[in-house]
């Protein structure tokens, strides 16, 4: 069994809304839906939705009649205090992963709710799962160059991949990106400009992982939660978890490059084009 987690439980504020359960398709398909249809085409059999309790009956209410036939389908809450540790919002990505723990013992994959990631994407994925050995410590990245995953109407976070000649990841840095005039650029800490080529490959949020990871990612997340008690906005993306275990030494991160064309919502602007491109894929 391979398994699809999901992370759904962001609250859209650039949006405006929940990008989850929006209508994008022609009878008011989600744009997860055409991603989970890929996905189970490509082999993958058991659907783990994280969502926020504010969405879960609208979740399963539009998700489990579409797929409960297909697959077995979860969903989990990802809280929004940790331990004894309240906050307003979630902690992020990384603790969105962890929250699937108790329900997913096989090999897996990451992908955000609101990101279509083509059918190639869930193919290559599926394909790496199945011929790694869980005890290489080996997980991947499905990538996308950098310029395919930018919105006209602002910044984007993403995660920026250095590697080397055999498509291993060196370090991954989360960035907010935007394309410009002079070309891709983002800001480093101490506000210094960096422009980085068009075809650098970036991360979507779409990783191959196998439960190995999970006491690795709980370790670096509850340092991180404790240095964080006071900071009520502190988010820990799954990116610099990825980075410091490769620091560490304890994983290794193949990049898989795809031919899937990748497309998704930030802004409420992004939305008719995202329309668009579903309309030309379904035809």
């Amino acid at each position: 069994m391979k398994t699809v987690v999901i992370l759904a439980a962001g609250m859209g504020s650039r949006y405006g809304g929940s990008k989850q359960t929006d209508s994008f398709g022609p009878k008011g398909e989600t744009l997860l839906e055409y991603s989970l249809r890929d996905a189970i085409a490509a082999g993958f059999t058991k659907l783990v939705f994280i969502v926020r309790e504010a969405i879960k009956e609208e979740a399963i209410r539009i998700f489990e009649p579409l797929f409960k036939d297909k697959a077995v389908v979860l969903f989990v809450c990802q809280p929004v205090g940790y331990g004894n540790i309240s906050r307003n919002k979630p902690w992020g990505t990384t603790h969105a992963v962890l929250c699937a723990k108790e329900v997913v013992n096989e090999p897996f994959i990451v992908i955000n709710a609101d990101d279509f990631y083509g059918a190639d994407a869930y193919r290559s994925a599926y394909r790496f799962l199945t011929e790694t050995p869980p005890e290489q410590n080996l997980c991947a990245l499905i990538s996308y160059s950098v310029s395919a995953t930018l919105s006209a109407y602002g910044q984007v976070s993403r995660g920026v991949c250095h590697y080397d000649e055999l498509f291993h990841l060196i370090s991954i840095s989360e960035r907010k990106v935007q394309g410009t005039e002079e070309g891709v650029v983002y800001h480093t800490e101490d506000g210094k400009k960096v422009i980085i080529p068009d075809n650098t490959p970036v991360s979507m949020n779409f990783w191959c992982f196998f439960p190995y990871l999970f006491p690795m990612m709980q370790a670096v997340f509850e340092a991180f939660a404790d240095m964080n008690q006071e900071n009520p906005a502190a988010e820990l993306p799954i990116p610099p978890v990825i980075d410091q275990l490769i620091a560490e030494g304890k994983i290794s991160v193949t990049l898989i490059p795809t031919a899937s064309e990748w497309f998704g919502v930030t802004y409420p602007q992004d939305k008719p084009e995202v329309i668009k491109k579903i309309v030309q894929l379904i035809r």
